[in-house]
C-alpha cells in the first residue's frame, strides 16, 4: 500500500489516493519523478466516506478502481471542490457510476503518514 498526493492543475487543490497494486504504485512513482509523461491523470470510483489520508475531503477513491490515463472521453471531469460540494449527487447525473477523472490531475509526490503526519494531508 502506498499513498500519493495528486494536484488538480488550474485549481491548486490536492487530494490523496491509496494504491494497493504494485504496478500502479510503480507507475505513480514514475509520474511523481517525471519519468512517466503520458498516462499521468487519475481515474477512479468515488466512495462517499472520508479517509484520514484524504483530508479535508469527505470522500475517497476506491483503491481497487484507480488507474492512470492519457485522455478520457467520459463525462467524469470535475474539480475536487465541486465533487465535495455535490457529493450527494455523485453517481447520478453528476459523475455517473461514481467515476471521477479530473482531466488535469497528476501525481506530485508520495506521502508517508509517519513522516508527513496525517494532519498535513490537505
Amino acid at each position: 500500500m502506498a499513498l500519493f498526493r495528486c494536484l488538480q492543475d488550474g485549481v491548486h487543490r490536492t487530494f490523496v489516493i491509496e494504491l494497493t497494486d504494485a504496478k500502479l504504485v510503480k507507475q505513480a512513482r514514475a509520474i511523481a519523478q517525471g519519468n512517466e509523461t503520458v498516462r499521468v491523470h487519475v481515474i477512479g470510483k468515488i466512495v462517499k466516506e472520508p479517509r484520514t489520508y484524504n483530508k479535508p475531503w469527505s470522500w475517497h477513491l476506491d483503491p481497487g478502481s484507480i488507474e492512470f490515463f492519457e485522455n478520457s472521453t467520459e463525462v467524469c471531469d470535475s474539480s475536487v471542490l465541486f465533487v465535495e460540494e455535490h457529493l450527494a449527487e455523485v453517481g447520478g447525473d453528476f459523475l455517473p457510476h461514481g467515476v471521477w477523472c479530473p482531466w488535469k490531475s497528476r501525481v506530485i509526490e508520495e506521502v508517508f503518514p509517519d513522516r508527513d503526519g496525517l494532519s498535513t494531508l490537505l
